[in-house]
């Protein structure tokens, strides 16, 4: 006879801390893209907001893959098995941080803003409709919108402001997916900024004093 069982055992998680001397501000989340890693996404963090306390986390499932030196691991944020876990995963990482970082008097609240590049935007938008009152606002960059919310007959609300930025030249979110994307968070969300951007499957420069400014405008 054969059955499946399921133990739970803790695991892990890996994120950098990033604190400027200016006293307590507001927090800024910041996750990478599939096949990358928390160093990248400081760099994105530090060029949006060098004064801002930044948070930078790590994917939980680490592959190898060919890459310059020092950069032969790269990690995602979910997988096709049990995906479920891995989103359940992914929304107490991100709470876990925001409560420790207030706690700690590192941000002047118990919110966060939430960038997040590629495949970690699915998964931010699922927290984000899950768990507002953690959120002061997201940001995603050449990402996507949950699958099922595509497919399925209702989107979640989305309460925090969201600034989506496309990019023209994307070979994984095309213009005419993300044309879809936008139809329905424009449906759902309550404060919605668009933007296309030139460029390929990256965070094009031009996107940082955009995500910068809209930043100044909600704090």
């Amino acid at each position: 006879m054969l059955s499946s069982h399921r133990l739970k055992q803790e695991i892990s998680y890996h994120y950098d801390l990033f604190i400027p001397a200016t006293g307590p501000a507001p927090l800024l989340i910041c996750l990478h893209g599939y096949g990358q890693n928390k160093e990248i996404a400081m760099q994105f963090g530090r060029q949006i907001r060098s004064d801002w306390p930044i948070a930078v986390l790590q994917a939980p499932h680490p592959h190898h893959r060919n890459a310059r030196p020092g950069q032969e691991t790269g990690f995602g944020w979910v997988s096709a098995y049990k995906p479920q876990e891995d989103i359940d995963n992914h929304h107490r990482f991100i709470s876990q941080v925001i409560q420790e970082a207030f706690s700690k008097g590192i941000t002047d609240k118990p919110a966060a803003f939430l960038f997040g590049f590629s495949q970690s935007v699915s998964l931010n938008y699922r927290f984000a409709a899950a768990q507002p009152q953690n959120l002061r606002g997201v940001i995603a960059v050449a990402g996507a919108a949950p699958s099922d919310w595509l497919t399925g007959s209702s989107t979640p609300a989305l309460k925090p402001p969201i600034l989506h930025i496309s990019t023209s030249e994307d070979n994984y979110y095309p213009a005419k997916v993300a044309q879809l994307f936008k139809q329905k968070l424009t449906a759902r969300a309550s404060d919605l900024s668009w933007h296309d951007a030139k460029g390929g499957h990256r965070v094009p420069k031009s996107a940082y004093p955009l995500i910068k400014q809209w930043l100044d405008a909600r704090v």
